[in-house]
């Protein structure tokens, strides 16, 4: 690894906060957090910095394609309009330029992180009551 530098990694709301529904999508980006924010901790004498990018909804082909377990499509129910690429693309940057450790993209994702993190049990009843 260079001795200086930046790592992105594209995260989700999932990420730092539990999902109604999509179980496995969270435990995979939990895991992400877990491992890049432990990267961020070893590699952090090296100079490198890494940054996780959390997009609330993306408008992504996974998303408009995927198939459940009965080989039905998944109807998502979401928070707030979905955001593009470019939304998102945009966001990043933004992020690297503020060296930014986590970037929450949107306000779902901004206010998801404030409350889950003040509220834990509000998010959840939050999250309850529109599943």
């Amino acid at each position: 690894v260079a001795r200086r530098g930046r790592i992105v990694a594209i995260s989700s709301v999932a990420g730092f906060a539990p999902l109604i529904g999509r179980v496995g999508y969270a435990a995979s980006k939990h895991a992400l957090h877990g491992y890049f924010d432990s990267l961020r901790a070893e590699l952090a004498d090296r100079g490198v910095a890494v940054t996780l990018v959390c997009p609330a909804y993306a408008d992504t082909a996974i998303d408009r394609h995927a198939i459940g377990a009965e080989q039905k499509p998944v109807k998502k129910r979401t928070v707030g309009r979905l955001l593009s690429a470019d939304e998102v693309a945009t966001a990043v940057l933004q992020g690297v330029e503020r060296e930014a450790r986590q970037v929450e993209v949107s306000w779902v994702a901004k206010s998801s992180y404030w409350l889950w993190t003040l509220a834990p049990r509000a998010y959840e009843h939050l999250m309850r009551n529109r599943s």
